[in-house]
């Protein structure tokens, strides 16, 4: 984050943002790989890609709350990062994995 913000100029709330997702992508890791572990119906969490996983991160700490962003939003916004960055089939699977944790989260009508 340090080199980053050194050698890029970053608008101070992008910045804040940032190391506000960080410290919540931290604070919540052994819990995000157990909720992803469980969400994994026909997969294996050592078939889950680097960059799958820590898009879910993201993602799962953006679902958490804290961070005030809508859940719809952090859904879509890690279903992007999967099509920018994942596989061929990533933004599915980003998808699958992050709508069954978040249903699991909302409470019953």
């Amino acid at each position: 984050m340090e080199e980053l913000t050194e050698s890029e100029p970053v608008d101070s709330e992008v910045e804040s943002y940032a190391r506000d997702l960080l410290k919540a992508v931290e604070a919540c890791e052994s819990a995000a790989e157990t909720q992803i572990r469980a969400a994994l119906s026909s997969w294996t969490f050592e078939r889950v890609t680097p960059v799958e996983l820590c898009i879910l991160r993201v993602g799962l700490a953006e679902l958490e709350g804290g961070l005030g962003v809508p859940p719809i939003v952090a859904i879509d916004e890690a279903i992007r990062l999967a099509k920018e960055f994942g596989t061929k089939n990533s933004e599915k699977f980003i998808n699958g994995v992050l709508d069954a944790i978040f249903k699991k989260k909302k409470p019953a009508p």
